[in-house]
């Protein structure tokens, strides 16, 4: 290789390449075989780090109960002889196909699937989805969720569909647990005086028309300005059809609650001499510049340290990591 035709070249060493012949490859200490030795003949060839790309960090909810919603609404079956039926869907962190990111992602998530499931019908229809010929909806309306914010929207929501001359009403549940770490109810005082799970300081009614409607279905009230309009049971948060509700703080809670997957890199240097000083190793990308592009954490290198090299055909690079990162 001579100077006269090249200044310098780019080498790209990854973690999961040449994991046949080196099965031990790990994110921070790998060997990579090249294709073809580099001989380096003539004076002057130096060898440094440029850039590291490190990808985010696999997150999962990790929840002991796998149930985090169940959501249910009516769909007029047979629109001809107005029969109703009852549907629903339980969503759990598998259906998934990715752990979502932020709280807005996961809300959005949750969202996609639920309406999956209530269009999933044999014949589409808008009118199997409405109560008769008028503008109420047989089910909640889960807005997208944007700038960490979601709402639930029961302006349009029937209520005062009966199956068997039973009433029936959507639902929307949020298991316990989930509910919990994300600030949606929290331990305070009962009514009783007892101690229970209240609503918490990330949900909060929203009511249509700055009226208190009168609403039946999660909790019967014994009086005019009883109405709970949620109850919590051992299992659920369960949410009345009646008013809306608003999911705030969804990013910030998610990250508390779950952590972030976007982890630090401390990348040092244990063979470059002028980067040991009285036998302590230093950051060598302590002055970087730092960018993150597709999920990937990029660090580049300011000014790059160099060393001598004479010949490679076998490249090894270990970066040790402070513990858990």
């Amino acid at each position: 290789m001579s100077d006269s035709f090249m200044k310098e070249f780019y080498v790209q060493l990854m973690s999961n390449a040449s994991t046949t012949e080196f099965p031990s490859n790990r994110a921070n200490s790998f060997k990579n075989r090249l294709p073809y030795p580099l001989q380096f003949k003539e004076h002057g060839w130096k060898v440094g780090v440029t850039s590291v790309a490190l990808p985010e960090a696999p997150r999962k909810i990790k929840l002991d109960d796998p149930y985090l919603f169940h959501i249910g609404w009516i769909t007029l079956w047979d629109y001809q002889n107005t029969i109703y039926v009852d549907e629903s869907v339980h969503v759990r962190e598998t259906d998934f196909q990715a752990p979502p990111k932020t709280g807005t992602e996961f809300f959005n998530a949750v969202r996609d699937r639920y309406l999956w499931h209530l269009n999933d019908d044999s014949i589409p229809d808008q009118r199997f989805h409405k109560k008769g010929d008028t503008d109420q909806w047989l089910y909640m309306v889960m807005d997208r969720a944007k700038d960490g914010m979601g709402r639930l929207d029961n302006s349009r929501t029937s209520t005062t569909i009966q199956i068997n001359h039973s009433p029936r009403y959507p639902k929307f549940s949020i298991g316990l647990e989930l509910a919990k770490a994300m600030g949606w109810v929290k331990l305070g005082r009962l009514d009783s005086g007892k101690l229970g799970y209240v609503l918490g300081p990330n949900l909060r009614k929203e009511f249509n028309d700055n009226t208190l409607p009168r609403a039946v279905d999660v909790l019967t009230p014994v009086g005019n300005g009883d109405e709970m309009y949620y109850k919590i049971d051992a299992e659920a948060l369960h949410l009345s059809a009646f008013i809306n509700w608003v999911f705030m703080d969804l990013d910030g809670s998610y990250e508390r609650a779950f952590g972030n997957n976007r982890r630090p890199l401390y990348l040092y240097s244990n063979a470059m001499r002028s980067m040991v000083v009285g036998n302590q190793v230093t950051d060598l990308m302590e002055r970087s510049l730092t960018r993150w592009r597709r999920d990937t954490l990029h660090l580049t290198r300011r000014n790059i340290c160099w060393c001598v090299v004479m010949c490679w055909t076998l490249l090894r690079r270990k970066w040790l990591r402070t513990t858990g990162h």
